[in-house]
Parts: C-alpha cells; sequence; structure tokens
C-alpha cells in the first residue's frame, strides 16, 4: 500500500495538472496566479481576524470543478441561519492558501456557528500551485475543517463551462433568454479531457480524505431535492438547518437561458474520440 507521500508525489504527474485547455491559447502560468487581488483581500483578512472577536464556528469546503453546481450550493446553505458561505476566495495567488483558510472563520460575527468557503479543484492546483493535496487537506483536517465534495457528470459540467465561456454569462437572475451558442467542436473535446481529468484527480484525492459526498443530479439539479440536501449538509455540520429557496436561473438545460445551436456537432465529434462514453443517451 501506497503511503499518503507516495500518493502525493504521483498526484504531481496527474494528467489535469497545467493541462487546462483556454480559448486564449497555451500559457505556462494561470493568469489568475499573476494578479495581486488575492493579496489585498489575504492583507484584510489577516487584520480583520487581528481585531475582530474571535469566533470559532465549524469551518467547512465545498470542493470541485466549476460549474458543478457549487455556487447554487452555497447561496442554499446562506440562507441558514447560524451558517455563513462564502464564494471563490482562493480565485487568485495567496502568499499563504492555509493560513488564509485558518484566519476566515476567526473574522465572522459572533452568531455564525458554521462558515463555508468554495475550493474549485483548478484554483488548487494552477493558481495556488498546491502540488501534495493529501498534505494540503490534512492541514484542513487539522484546523478542523469539514469537506463537502460536490460532483456532476462530465459532459453537462463542460458543456456549462463552455457556455459560460462563449458568452461571458455565469450566471442570472433574469428569465430574459440569452440565445443561441456555437461551440468549436475541437476545443469542447480538448475542455471535455481536462474536465474528465480533474474529476479523476478530485476522486483519487477524495479516496483518502474523509468528507461528505454530493452529487448535482441527485441532489441540487431540481428544486425539490434542495431541502433534503441542505438538511443532510447542516446535519452533517451539526447544525440545525432551515427552509431555503433558490433564487438563480438555471442557464442550462432544456428550460435554461442559454442553447447550444450546434449540440448535435459536439456530441457527433466527441462519438468518434476515446471520450465517446460521456455522451448522455438524450443527445441524437
Amino acid at each position: 500500500m501506497q503511503s499518503r507521500e507516495q500518493i502525493d508525489d504521483r498526484l504531481q504527474r496527474h494528467p489535469a495538472i497545467g493541462s487546462e485547455p483556454r480559448l486564449d491559447g497555451p500559457r505556462r502560468i494561470h493568469p489568475d496566479r499573476l494578479k495581486a487581488r488575492g493579496v489585498k483581500m489575504e492583507a484584510r483578512v489577516l487584520l480583520k481576524s487581528l481585531i475582530a472577536p474571535q469566533n470559532k464556528p465549524k469551518p467547512f469546503v465545498i470542493y470541485g470543478r466549476p460549474r458543478s453546481g457549487t455556487t447554487l450550493l452555497v447561496r442554499l446553505l446562506d440562507q441558514v441561519p447560524g451558517l455563513r458561505c462564502d464564494g471563490e476566495l482562493l480565485h487568485y495567488f495567496l502568499v499563504s492558501p492555509l493560513g488564509f483558510l485558518a484566519r476566515l472563520p476567526r473574522r465572522t460575527e459572533p452568531d455564525v456557528r458554521a462558515y463555508g468557503v468554495k475550493l474549485i479543484s483548478y484554483h488548487l492546483t494552477e493558481v495556488q500551485r498546491i502540488r501534495r493535496p493529501l498534505a494540503f487537506f490534512d492541514r484542513l483536517g487539522a484546523l478542523d475543517y469539514t469537506v463537502l465534495h460536490l460532483t456532476r457528470s462530465t459532459w453537462d459540467q463542460t458543456l456549462s463551462l463552455a457556455k459560460a465561456q462563449r458568452s461571458g454569462v455565469y450566471f442570472s437572475k433574469s428569465n430574459a433568454g440569452l440565445g443561441g451558442l456555437r461551440i468549436d467542436p475541437d476545443y469542447f473535446l480538448a475542455l471535455l479531457q481536462w474536465n474528465e481529468d480533474i474529476l479523476d484527480y478530485e476522486r483519487e484525492v477524495m479516496n483518502h480524505v474523509d468528507h461528505l459526498p454530493l452529487h448535482y443530479d441527485d441532489d441540487l439539479k431540481n428544486a425539490a431535492q434542495h431541502q433534503a440536501t441542505i438538511n443532510r449538509v447542516c446535519a452533517h455540520l451539526g447544525l440545525p438547518s432551515a427552509p431555503v429557496e433558490a433564487k438563480m436561473k438555471r442557464t442550462g438545460g432544456k428550460d435554461g437561458l442559454q442553447t447550444v445551436e450546434n449540440l448535435d456537432e459536439l456530441a457527433a465529434h466527441v462519438r468518434q474520440s476515446p471520450l465517446a462514453h460521456l455522451v448522455p443517451d438524450t443527445c441524437a
């Protein structure tokens, strides 16, 4: 049996690392790693954690790929009294991601009993360049963090990501349609491969980390599932639940705001590749 150190060594060579396709071409360094916004936020959190009352809520992270339902989960959880959940705070480079995560819960209000934040997997691998994920999650565990791992089918997740990248619209509260989009089949195939690799990477990490598994299709896709999902998460965190309601309009799906005009072309292109098994039966 491999040690955790040996698993971390192997994960550094995982195909998901450094292979994200980009509409603007390849790059050696993720552009969000070069921006100062994260360091400025890190300094503000440090200052606030020093002068604010030292609250000690139960901390947790939502770990997953982009467009897997993490924002919906954040917004549902944030409706529960005593629970506060932030978004992608590791989106930009931080000097000390673990130090930042250690200080985040302490600067919350005294009535906050549980505090959460999103950890998008590529933010860890590419922006923060955390190359030893098991050691990272072990340190989170030592900080009393609980992990919620949210997954989604790679086809739907990649299609949602490709549409958002193409249109620039990631979320909407409007019922107004956004029209049809055309997505380059070669780019879509490369994005699909990368997202499947990232999912494999996440699962390899989570195989060795205590966590609560959640799946978008089973737990979040339909509004009728939301309350039971929030009840389960709250029970896992040791908090009483409360009524929640989604206030976001889906951008994808047959009832969503965005449609892909060449979906059949994308499906046909992927069926000619080793990823053919990811094409759902609902695609012609």
